[in-house]
């Protein structure tokens, strides 16, 4: 039977403090006349701050990383 890890068991945290920090960068790049509303407006709501476990894509991680059995933190976009 397989066991879980720490960090699975802490994903859901893991990802949703990475996304308010998300928030909290955008908001102070809009503050700081950086981007524009609707430049905040697209990266809040079409970006994704998610977190992959490297072996679940073993092609990326044996082109991009070192680590096969760690996290990654991504940055990406989701359109419909």
């Amino acid at each position: 039977m397989a066991t879980i890890d720490g960090v699975l068991m802490e994903i859901d945290s893991y990802t949703e403090n990475a996304n308010s920090t998300k928030e909290l960068v955008l908001s102070q790049l809009v503050r700081d006349g950086i981007i524009t509303q609707e430049q905040f407006n697209t990266y809040s709501e079409k970006w994704q701050v998610i977190i992959v476990k490297n072996s679940w894509f073993k092609k990326w991680v044996e082109k991009f990383s070192k680590e096969k059995n760690s996290y990654s933190i991504k940055y990406v976009k989701f359109e419909y």
